[in-house]
This record gives structure tokens, sequence and C-alpha cells, in this order.
């Protein structure tokens, strides 16, 4: 049998790389992806990581929420972490703890991007089950 962290986690593309973009004569762009589902019925925690890439000069206000639900209709905010004023390219990586949260979670972006005509901003979540409750012999 083979031991290693992959028995513990389980990493999840959840907002595909998305690109959004300032429009002609325009200097402010808004922001909103909705991931898809997961479900996280084997794992007490996670780990969503957002990786941001912007046009040089432009800058970006972003709120990431962590959602959950039980019946993929109704989502109800978990956690949320707010950035403001973001420049240039980073990885944000925020813990939550799944505990006492329903079966189904998603993460929405949403915000607004600031420069001149044609500045792109480009987005990804992926977020990482952890503290799997069936654990390797």
């Amino acid at each position: 049998m083979e031991y290693g962290i992959g028995s513990y986690i389980k990493p999840v593309l959840n907002v595909v790389p998305s690109i959004f973009a300032i429009e002609a004569e325009a200097t402010t762009a808004t922001i909103s992806a909705t991931g898809g589902a997961i479900d996280r019925i084997d794992y007490r925690s996670c780990n969503v990581l957002t990786a941001i890439s912007l046009a040089e000069d432009s800058t970006l206000d972003l709120t990431i929420t962590l959602k959950d639900s039980n019946d993929l209709s109704t989502w109800t905010s978990v956690a949320s972490k707010v950035l403001n004023d973001v420049e240039g390219s980073l990885l944000v990586d925020f813990s939550v703890d799944l505990k006492g949260c329903k079966r189904y979670i998603q993460v929405v972006l949403s915000g607004t991007l600031t420069g001149v005509e044609a500045d792109t901003a480009i987005l990804s979540t992926i977020i990482i089950l952890g503290e799997a409750v069936i654990k390797p012999c």
C-alpha cells in the first residue's frame, strides 16, 4: 500500500480560469464567477486557493465567498475573504473549517476590476479538501 498526502486531501478545480475585461470607453468591469458544486461529504476542512493575474496598471477589489448547500438549490455563505486594491499577480489562500457545514460547497467570486480600456483580469480557484474522515490503514 502506498502512503502519501493524496490519501488525506483532494484538490478540486472549482472556478475554471476566467478572463474578465474592461470594455471600450469604460474604466471598470464587474467580476462575477460561480464555481460548480463539490461534494465534501468525507472531508472536514478545505483551503480555497485563488490565482489572480492582472494587466499592468489595473487594480482589483474582490470578495471570495465559500457557500454550502444540502440540496444544490439553496446556498448559504460559510466564509469569505475580502481583497482591496490588488495589483499584479498573486495566489490567495484561506482555510475553512467545514465541520457543521452542509454536504455541498462552492466558491463565488465577485468584485470590480479598475483600469483602462481592454485591461484584463484572469482568475481561477482550486479547493483542496482536507482532513479526510476515512484514513488509509
